[in-house]
């Protein structure tokens, strides 16, 4: 992919290029901003010394300028010079001096002229790049204590530098020229490139290669590949052409309103920026190598316990152990850890408030601190484990969330929990799945409470089962997994819906909380077994609200972080088939016999007059309908064509229920049985036997209750024509219960003419879906499970009913009935 491309994922979240993006707006101008920090790229001289900013500026200029405007003629840099880094008087710094409010003055920089630029080049030394590499990112993003994005990155920022100067000045002359073999100048066209590319991230780029910033280490000091990424792929390579792999990038902000391109947004990242600068010094780190040190177990001391303790009693806040391969440290007593001095004196640590991370100074892998009996002590003593996280991506992540804790609101629980997360794409996500990154779980593949209490596994024979670490089942989507269709995956898409399909790619469970409009989400493994505070959950980040719980233990908190949205009334409940009594939308309306409807729905283009007889007196009603009638011409399961799409229109799903949808009949007035030919269902008179009755005088025909009623129905019916003339539905009734449930029907429809095992619905949350309430294939409605969870009756604490016990409504099911092609009248 050419940089002059759009860039974009295989799973639909596509970024704009820069160039795309001044086109659109009419610009033949790119805008890239260059900023040199100093380092070897902008050194001249022998022995060499820093070029101050204004001097490599315009030497840039003179020089490099015309080259760049060869391949990129409708490219302005501009490069910056009015941001000066104190600690030198040249105003530019070796990236070995560089120190945390360094990062904050670039970071405020960047901010404060955001809107000015379509992306950034970072010129940098290579000595602590890897470490802006993370911090740079964090210091740019915002986020709730769920480790939602609530500012986010929208544009590129690629870091760079060389391990040879980029100018040569004469000794005689001072006159500047480009340096013979230097990789700088690669480095800085390829930056160059890379500023342009739309990527929403901050990146190194460094011998033809475009980088995660958080991913990368310095891994060679004498040659031009100083920089790699051990843990993930580069984000794109330049040789011949700039090739980007797009669907190794982050994608873009789920919404305009956390992007940075947001004013609100970036306010919120500029304010939380000047309160991290103002304490970040306050908040040390400091990594801390394993090595072969001595400790003797008798007197239970230890060279390595004296240095941590040391490091304690300077103030540090965190550790970031580098330990031996997958997260092992000794522990000063290898027969009883917890003798040992190594490990009194990080359990001291932890009481103390130190953050301590069990990083491996290996370069490549993951932790796994319980594969051997040398690192399994560590958790004991509050280590986390950060996956596969580099030890400098720690270093700057942990400080960072560490300074903004404050400005957040954040616990050092949430700091501790945010830095296991994978928040922007500096380490693997061991506990959520992304719809938009990280969104399937293939067999065999799992994810992990963030201390490992519990899993959630794809079982190639069982699929998706959650389990605690002892092997206790929890929870399982499928009580009945099909054998010929095993194994499957598990999906979280990007509408909403968590959808497990099997072999063949036919959906076999799924949680019904798709939407079509689109609900980026995270599948959410979270708290622990260990305090009974455990939870799976579906959580829809693009609107900041939980869609569904399916496993909860007593001290969950899955509130934790923004709040989800709530109502000072309680929320009212949505029913299956008639309109809940506060639904003023569908409401019918009274009118003298004969006289006009009153004017109550003027909001409805059109209120149908209807003369009811049944039951008595004999009056007009006023029906509201939003839009008109439309006829489904198929049977099959096709809800996005169904009735030209009204069953999953965001504006007409609402006006069009169970019945509708069973009858394939988009009525858009909320349709009721009987009423179209005058009988008005009442909750007094919501039975199967009524509503059977009053869909007759619809035109549906009652079949009978059990499949057999169903197949000689259909003999009869087929007759020498061996096709059907319409459809076969179902009806399950909820009686009405105590003042919190007036009762309900529900209507599913067979979308299989021949086997009559296909069955699907629109449920109470107005989707459509082939699965019943339990998520299990609808294949004989009789036998499916119809009991479903209204939630809360009354979740208003300071409501004078307050009630927060859940509503449980079971639908049973009552007959079949067939929909014939013609002759059905709803409304």
């Amino acid at each position: 992919m050419g940089i002059d491309d759009e860039v974009g994922d295989t799973r639909g979240n596509t970024g704009e290029t820069t160039v795309r993006r001044a086109r659109r707006e009419g610009r033949t101008i790119v805008k890239i901003a260059v900023i040199n920090t100093g380092g070897t790229i902008s050194c001249v001289g022998n022995p060499l010394g820093p070029m101050t900013a204004s001097d490599f500026a315009s030497a840039c200029e003179t020089i490099m300028n015309p080259i760049l405007l060869q391949k990129f003629p409708g490219l302005r840099i501009d490069y910056i010079t009015d941001l000066v880094f104190p600690e030198s008087k040249s105003g530019t710094l070796d990236s070995t001096n560089l120190q945390p409010t360094d990062w904050c003055l670039l970071g405020a920089y960047i901010l404060n002229h955001y809107a000015d630029y379509d992306g950034w080049v970072v010129l940098h030394g290579t000595d602590s790049m890897d470490f802006t590499g993370t911090a740079l990112p964090f210091l740019l993003s915002c986020f709730d204590a769920r480790g939602v994005a609530t500012a986010a990155l929208s544009k590129p920022i690629v870091i760079t530098g060389s391990q040879v100067p980029m100018f040569y000045q004469d000794p005689t002359t001072k006159a500047l020229s480009l340096n013979y073999n230097t990789d700088a100048f690669q480095n800085f066209c390829g930056a160059v490139a890379s500023a342009q590319t739309g990527i929403p991230e901050v990146c190194v780029y460094f011998d033809s290669n475009l980088f995660r910033g958080s991913r990368v280490l310095k891994t060679n000091a004498s040659e031009f590949d100083a920089f790699s990424s051990p843990n993930y792929p580069a984000l794109g390579q330049y040789g011949v052409a700039f090739t980007l792999h797009a669907d190794n990038v982050q994608p873009p902000p789920v919404s305009f309103a956390v992007s940075l391109d947001n004013t609100t947004a970036r306010s919120a990242a500029i304010a939380q920026l000047a309160d991290i600068q103002a304490c970040i010094n306050a908040f040390p780190v400091m990594q801390f190598n394993a090595f072969p040190g001595w400790y003797n177990t008798s007197n239970s001391t230890a060279i390595l316990a004296n240095l941590i303790t040391a490091c304690v009693g300077q103030g540090i806040k965190a550790l970031i152990l580098e330990s031996y391969g997958e997260g092992n440290f000794p522990s000063g007593n290898p027969d009883t850890p917890s003798a040992g001095a190594i490990y009194k004196a990080l359990d001291q640590a932890n009481e103390a408030g130190v953050v301590i991370l069990d990083c491996t100074q290996v370069i490549r892998g993951v932790v796994n601190d319980s594969a051997y009996a040398a690192g399994a002590w560590l958790p004991a003593v509050g280590a986390l484990s950060p996956a596969d996280m580099t030890p400098t991506a720690a270093f700057a992540k942990v400080m960072v969330l560490l300074a903004a804790a404050k400005h957040n609101g954040w616990s050092l629980a949430d700091v501790k929990q945010l830095t296991q997360l994978d928040l922007l794409g500096e380490m693997m996500s061991v506990s959520r799945l992304d719809s938009r990154s990280n969104a399937a779980l293939l067999a065999g593949q799992s994810i992990s409470a963030l201390d490992g209490s519990a899993t959630l596994s794809n079982d190639p024979a069982r699929g998706p089962i959650l389990t605690t670490s002892t092997g206790a089942v929890l929870w399982t989507a499928l009580s009945s997994p099909p054998p010929d269709e095993m194994p499957g995956r598990l999906v979280m898409q990007d509408d909403g819906n968590l959808v497990f399909y099997g072999r063949y790619n036919g959906a076999l469970w799924a949680t019904n909380t798709g939407d079509a409009r689109g609900a980026s989400s995270l599948l959410i493994l979270g708290g622990s077994t260990s305090d009974e505070s455990l939870y799976l959950q579906v959580y829809d980040y693009s609107a900041n609200t939980a869609t569904i719980t399916l496993y909860q233990q007593a001290n969950a908190d899955i509130e934790k972080g923004r709040p989800m949205k709530s109502s000072s009334t309680p929320r009212r409940f949505k029913f299956s088939g008639i309109a809940a009594p506060e639904d003023t939308r569908h409401r019918i309306t009274f009118a003298a016999l004969g006289g006009p409807a009153p004017d109550e729905h003027q909001i409805a283009p059109t209120t149908v007059n209807v003369t009811i007889t049944s039951p008595p007196p004999t009056r007009v009603i006023g029906v509201p309908q939003y839009a008109k009638t439309v006829r489904g011409t198929s049977n099959s399961y096709n809800p996005a064509g169904d009735c030209d799409g009204s069953f999953m229109s965001s504006r007409f799903q609402p006006n069009n229920n169970c019945y509708a949808y069973g009858c394939n009949i988009a009525t858009n007035t909320f349709p009721q049985p009987g009423r179209a030919s005058g009988n008005l269902l009442t909750l007094d008179t919501l039975d199967g036997a009524t509503v059977a009755a009053y869909a007759t005088k619809d035109g549906l025909i009652e079949v009978g209750k059990d499949m057999a009623s169903l197949f000689a129905f259909a003999s009869s019916r087929k007759g020498t024509q061996g096709a059907l003339d319409g459809h076969f539905v179902a009806l399950m009734i909820s009686p009405p219960g105590d003042a919190n449930w007036p009762g309900d029907y529900h209507w599913a429809r067979c979308d299989d003419n021949v086997e009559f095992r296909s069955w699907s619905q629109k449920d109470g949350n107005d989707q459509v879906t082939n699965f019943d309430f339990a998520g299990n294939p609808i294949r004989d409605p009789a036998k499916a499970n119809w009991q479903v969870n209204q939630g809360p009756i009354q979740p208003d604490k300071t409501a004078p009913d307050y009630n927060p016990n859940d509503l449980i409504v079971e639908y049973a099911f009552y007959c079949y009935m067939f929909v014939p092609n013609t002759g059905v009248n709803i409304l």
